[in-house]
């Protein structure tokens, strides 16, 4: 099943993703950069590769938050958030649960518009009655400034 894969790296074909992944993060952390914020990646899909291929010193902002319960509730599934949540033991990622995340950051960018069914963070949020400011809408990614009010439940 990995042979595809493996045939991709022989080609050299991995430089597309990694110069796709690390030039969207570029672009967000460059018109954004001023602040201190976290990036939170809506989706685990869009996170895993922009987590891989982004340099380790712009990864720092770089954030999954995962909440099994609410991925059931909102995308119909909790694979994502559980594989993450995995991985995170073998790999150097930033990935936390929501409460976790949230006691610690009341506000944060988060980055949405992957166009698939993992990508349910902006319709938790405001279903839970927090602030989400669009600051960016080019194509189909979108920035927002969110504000953490209340409990994070």
């Amino acid at each position: 099943s990995s042979a595809g894969d493996v045939k991709r790296v022989l080609k050299g074909s991995l430089r597309e993703p990694r110069a796709a992944a690390a030039s969207e993060l570029n672009a967000i952390m460059a018109q954004y950069g001023e602040t201190d914020l976290p990036i939170v990646i809506s989706s685990g899909i869009q996170y895993l590769p922009m987590a891989y291929y982004t340099p380790a010193d712009s990864r720092s902002r770089l954030w999954a938050v995962t909440d099994p319960r609410a991925a059931i509730t909102f995308s119909g599934s909790d694979s994502v958030d559980l594989a993450l949540l995995v991985l995170r033991r073998y790999f150097p990622l930033q990935v936390e649960d929501y409460g976790g995340f949230a006691s610690k950051h009341r506000e944060f960018l988060l980055v949405s518009g992957s166009g698939e069914s993992f990508d349910w963070w902006p319709a938790r949020l405001s279903h839970d009655g927090h602030s989400l400011r669009l600051l960016a809408g080019a194509g189909s990614t979108k920035v927002y400034k969110v504000s953490l009010m209340g409990s994070a439940n």
